[in-house]
């Protein structure tokens, strides 16, 4: 089958980032589907998300309501904008 390019780069620096083992299993895992969701819908690393967008928490492991503080938790994720 033919790379559809639907994959992202994980370094393997991240196993010993300490802003990653800092963090729960559970939030480490909601960094790591959050870069995959980026790279399948978002631009150069950039994606734009709803507040409430539920496929994305489902995929973060989140309710639709912690979403938007799981993301606040992430290292190396810049919000812009406005936020609800």
């Amino acid at each position: 089958m033919a790379d559809q390019k639907r994959w992202f780069k994980l370094w393997d620096s991240a196993t010993g980032d300490d802003a990653l083992q800092t963090l729960p299993p559970a939030v480490r895992w909601a960094w790591a589907a959050l870069g995959a969701y980026t790279k399948m819908h978002g631009t150069n690393g950039r994606v734009t998300i709803s507040q409430t967008n539920a496929v994305l928490a489902a995929k973060m492991g989140v309710s639709p309501d912690a979403l938007l503080v799981t993301v606040r938790m992430l290292p190396n994720v810049v919000i812009h904008g406005r936020i609800g």
